[in-house]
């Protein structure tokens, strides 16, 4: 048994190692690619390269609406409606004489432990700070993609709160 669980490591082990090998020989291809581009190219190369990226990352936006589209509607199917209904007793028993609004005693029901939740000013733009420190943590080849999203969803919120 443990001859086995030894092997099975091993080999995992070593897939791991030529996995990560391969990546650092595509890394290495990508990079001398952008340099000939770069050199071929001169200075109209960053342009072309920033047409690529959002090219790239508008192809993965559509396939990841897609795959969420889907994923939502398998969601949908797999959810069963409960008709039956609970019997909850108020956590709020009023033995004052004061009248409470419909919405003082909803938050009162909330319980002792709810937090009224109150956004600083400039949360927005405090996000985006923590967005990027996390991202640049990850591998460089997702960082650009993952960048393009947190900025469409950091516009999403930014044009949500002049709604609101």
């Amino acid at each position: 048994m443990t001859k086995k669980k030894i092997q099975i490591t091993r080999i995992k082990d070593e897939i791991k190692f030529l996995h990560i090998k391969k990546t650092k020989i595509e890394h290495r291809i990508i990079y001398n690619a952008h340099l000939k581009a770069a050199l071929e190219w001169g200075n109209i190369w960053h342009t072309i390269m920033d047409s690529i990226l959002v090219t790239v990352n508008h192809e993965a936006d559509k396939k990841y609406k897609t795959i969420n589209t889907k994923l939502n509607q398998l969601m949908k199917a797999q959810t069963n409606n409960l008709d039956f209904q609970k019997q909850f007793y108020p956590r709020v028993i009023n033995n004052t004489n004061i009248t409470f609004t419909n919405d003082e005693m909803s938050l009162l029901n909330k319980g002792l432990k709810y937090s009224l939740g109150h956004k600083n000013k400039g949360w927005i733009t405090t996000l985006a700070f923590e967005a990027e420190t996390a991202i640049s943590q990850l591998p460089y080849t997702e960082q650009e993609y993952v960048r393009y999203q947190v900025a469409h969803n950091i516009k999403q919120l930014y044009k949500n709160k002049l709604i609101n």
